[in-house]
């Protein structure tokens, strides 16, 4: 039976080899193990091919690979492993990428806009400039990772851990960070306008110069956090925050009208 099998899959894997551009994701469904798949894969990368986008790779293991620029929308990436992988320009659009590993990768410039990347390991990863409008980073983990202007417009960030992130100049307008842990990230210059932050944590973290206009903070912490000519103006349940004693601000700090920040 393994013998059979070991056939199969040196058959699969000279057909998949000799497919012209563009023609990968017609027979990606052919039934060999995930681990052969991943090396055709890369074989078929290494000869220019770029699109694999539909493919099912579910646990691959493609850590530490170079994707530059590769097309994976609405893939099957469900606890794959891009550990330290290079997935600069990468496109994953619409990819399920639940559980997958990314701790390390660089992802810079990435579309990954409405990926499914829920309780995804980031940690330490780069996603400078990425694109994740709508996507959803329930439970993901993207403890110091570098968002630095990255688009996050409208995505869930339910319970996500982004302690000592640096996700300065991003884009964060109606992003949902209900119950996200941020403790010391830095959102210096960020756009967190109507987005939601109700009962996050962010605890000395930096907020200078960032926009909070609309945002909800019911009940949020922000002990020994940084709003440094932050615009607060129309932030609202400023007055549940827990921490209010603690912030620091300068005169340049607009707050709610109406709202004296000396009396906490």
């Amino acid at each position: 039976m393994m013998r059979k099998q070991k056939l199969i899959n040196e058959i699969a894997s000279l057909i998949l080899e000799q497919l012209d551009e563009g023609m990968f994701d017609k027979v990606k469904s052919f039934v060999i193990g995930k681990k052969d798949l991943a090396q055709t894969l890369l074989k078929a990368y290494a000869k220019g091919q770029r699109d694999f986008s539909g493919i099912d790779l579910k646990g691959a293991n493609l850590s530490r690979t170079n994707l530059k620029g590769i097309a994976l929308d609405s893939a099957d990436l469900t606890g794959a492993n891009f550990s330290y992988a290079n997935l600069e320009q990468a496109s994953l659009r619409d990819a399920n990428l639940t559980r997958a590993e990314f701790q390390g990768a660089y992802m810079n410039r990435a579309h990954l806009k409405k990926a499914i990347l829920h309780k995804a390991n980031l940690r330490e990863a780069h996603l400078f400039a990425a694109d994740l409008e709508g996507a959803n980073l329930h439970e993901a983990d993207l403890e110091g990772a570098n968002l630095y202007q990255i688009n996050l417009m409208g995505a869930h960030l339910f319970e996500t851990d982004l302690q000592q992130a640096y996700i300065a100049r991003a884009n964060l307008r109606g992003v949902v960070l209900s119950l996200a842990k941020m403790w010391r990230a830095d959102l210096s210059n960020s756009d967190l306008s109507a987005a939601s932050l109700v009962r996050s944590d962010l605890s000395q973290s930096i907020l200078n110069g960032a926009d909070l206009s609309y945002a909800n903070l019911a009940d949020t912490n922000l002990e020994n956090a940084q709003v440094f000519h932050a615009d607060l103006e129309k932030a609202r349940f400023l007055d549940t925050c827990t921490g209010l004693d603690s912030l620091e601000y300068n005169n340049q700090t607009i707050w709610p009208k109406g709202f004296d920040i000396s009396k906490y």
